[in-house]
């Protein structure tokens, strides 16, 4: 042979007989490769309208994959329905795609990088349970996208995947997951209430990054590391909680664009933490927010800690009362109203109670008894819950129903798990 007294080439020849020999076709419109034993489409006309349903088969092999830039920019297909013989979605195979519905089978256990990016006219996407890996910013600008399920079987979810989705407004992270990626959710400013589960150990940098209307948000127990800027300029974010289990928040993991007073309750030990977790641009000074943690958790100081101002905290739901405003109660203190003519109201005190545990304070409820309770005119507060730090009024007039020393009790009951309820005495003296 002509190659014979070539060192190596023997070996090569022979590694080569035992490839498989990818052939290039066309099967009505659709142009692909296949190896011998399955069939990848590789291209479509981008100036056919209407619906594309992908052939199961072709030449008798089955159709196993959409490859790389197949129907990139193919603005005027609409809707694509893949047979259950696809396994695997290549990059940026529907790349700014005119889509308003995709069909993704059972079978489907891929999808590339950016294969559904800027598909501006996809409302919504179902991913099978089948699929284990998805690329970076898969359906990244989709931006009426407002309904998405997650997978199962997927554990992590990659940067950039759903950025500037700004219709998506349901979020459910499952609890498979446990890492989301830098951006993966940024600019998605329809989303309101968000859970991240225990199972996520990491969530990247800037993962919900001006996520414009996010005001409720609970970060499980589990969770491990916040990444910089993952919850930047989340203007409406004025309260998060933040689980023992983590022990690393990064760079301006909190920062904010706009002035507002800001409360974070560590339920742990201190973690570590970068530069300005909690920055806010153009804040006053002393800054507003307001760190609290658990009495005796390692890593904290009081009055302030790294800059900001801090209140150590009773761990569970625990209530204090005020009366006057700033005086704390103790149980079972007196409160006077002095002398007042019967039938006529005296003086009105205000209490305020306050939630000065690491969980909410619910239930709140305010009964009275004793001797002369039907003297003492109760106006509860507005609402029956408070979330650390909060603060609720209720107000007490005194207006006697005979003459002399007048006494009852007020109860204010609660979630709170030591002194409950809240006891304290009232007393007056009517006088004709």
């Amino acid at each position: 042979m002509i190659f014979s007294n070539i060192p190596g080439c023997a070996l090569a020849v022979a590694y080569l007989m035992t490839q498989p020999l990818l052939a290039d076709g066309t099967f009505g419109n659709f142009t692909y490769t296949e190896d011998g034993t399955s069939v990848t489409i590789t291209g479509y006309p981008d100036d056919i309208v209407g619906p594309v349903s992908i052939p199961s088969s072709i030449a008798g092999k089955p159709v196993t994959a959409i490859g790389v830039e197949a129907f990139m920019e193919c603005h005027k297909v609409t809707a694509v329905t893949i047979p259950d013989s696809v396994t695997r979605i290549d990059d940026r195979a529907f790349y700014y795609c005119g889509l308003t519905s995709i069909s993704l089978p059972e079978s489907l256990a891929s999808i590339g990088e950016y294969s559904f990016y800027r598909c501006t006219h996809l409302p919504a996407v179902s991913i099978p349970d089948s699929v284990t890996s998805i690329g970076s910013s898969a359906f990244n600008r989709c931006i009426i996208l407002d309904e998405v399920s997650l997978p199962s079987g997927l554990t992590e979810i990659p940067d950039g995947m759903f950025y500037l989705c700004s219709r998506l407004t349901n979020l459910v992270i499952t609890p498979n997951i446990t890492h989301i990626g830098n951006g993966a959710f940024g600019n998605c400013v329809g989303l309101k209430d968000l859970t991240i589960p225990g199972t996520v150990k990491i969530i990247g940098g800037g993962a919900f990054v001006r996520c414009d209307q996010l005001e409720k948000l609970v970060i499980s127990d589990g969770v491990e590391e916040i990444k910089s800027g993952a919850f930047g300029d989340c203007p409406l974010l004025t309260k998060v909680t933040i689980p023992a289990s983590v022990t690393k928040i990064e760079n301006y993991a909190f920062r904010r664009r706009k002035p507002a007073v800001i409360s974070a309750t560590f339920l742990g030990n201190a973690p570590a933490i970068g530069a300005g977790i909690f920055k806010i641009r153009h804040e006053p000074s002393p800054p507003a927010t307001i760190i609290y943690y658990t009495e005796g958790a390692a890593g904290f100081t009081s009055p302030v800690w790294n800059g900001y101002r801090s209140v150590a905290l009773a761990a569970g739901p625990e209530i204090g009362i005020q009366q006057p405003a700033g005086s704390n109660l103790d149980e079972d203190d007196k409160r006077s109203f002095g002398t007042v003519k019967v039938g006529e109201s005296g003086g009105t005190k205000t209490f305020t109670i306050v939630s000065t545990g690491t969980e909410d304070l619910t239930g709140l409820a305010i009964t009275i008894d004793g001797a002369n309770a039907g003297d003492f005119i109760i106006k509860p507060p507005n609402k029956a819950s408070m979330a650390t730090g909060e603060s609720r009024i209720f107000t007490v007039t005194f207006k006697p129903k005979g003459q002399g020393t007048r006494m009852a009790h007020i109860h204010v009951t609660s979630t709170e798990t030591t002194g409950n309820p809240f006891s304290i005495m009232l007393a007056g003296m009517g006088v004709k």
